[in-house]
Parts: structure tokens; C-alpha cells; sequence
């Protein structure tokens, strides 16, 4: 099953995640190498409650992408 592609705007910055429904217990999100946002989620958990978590989760995923970006840009500085 292919992910649905969703965004949310937290502080003027819009943020893109890719939503799965799959067999899970609870929400879970996480942010890859490349700054790719996945969520996966019950079938059973409405739209709107996953969008509330991701909204919750904002902060986070925006430090951790600028990290990811720190980190990227001294890979290249180094080479």
C-alpha cells in the first residue's frame, strides 16, 4: 500500500508526512536520514486526531530536520 502524502503548517513552516494505515497499536512517527516524515496509524484512528499528533510533534521534527541538515552540511564542508 502506497503512503498518502499530507502537510501541516506549524509557525509559518509547512511540513510534509507520509500516512499508513497498517496494523499498529499506537501512532508512530519518525523522521529518516533523507528528512522523509512516515507516520503510521490504526485503521481505526480518525484523520483528525493524526493530524493533532503530528501537530503535537512539530517542534521535534523540525529540530530534528535541521539537524539532519547541520549534519549534511558538514559532511559536505568535509569532503
Amino acid at each position: 500500500m502506497q503512503p498518502d502524502s499530507h502537510f501541516i503548517s506549524y509557525q509559518g513552516i509547512e511540513i510534509e508526512y507520509f500516512l499508513t494505515r497498517k496494523d499498529v497499536k499506537y501512532v508512530n512517527l519518525r523522521v529518516n536520514k533523507h528528512g522523509i516524515v512516515t507516520v503510521s496509524a490504526p485503521p481505526n484512528v480518525p484523520f483528525d486526531d493524526i493530524e493533532d499528533f503530528v501537530r503535537s510533534k512539530a517542534d521535534w521534527i523540525i529540530t530534528h530536520m535541521a539537524q539532519l541538515e547541520q549534519i549534511k552540511s558538514h559532511a559536505i564542508a568535509g569532503k
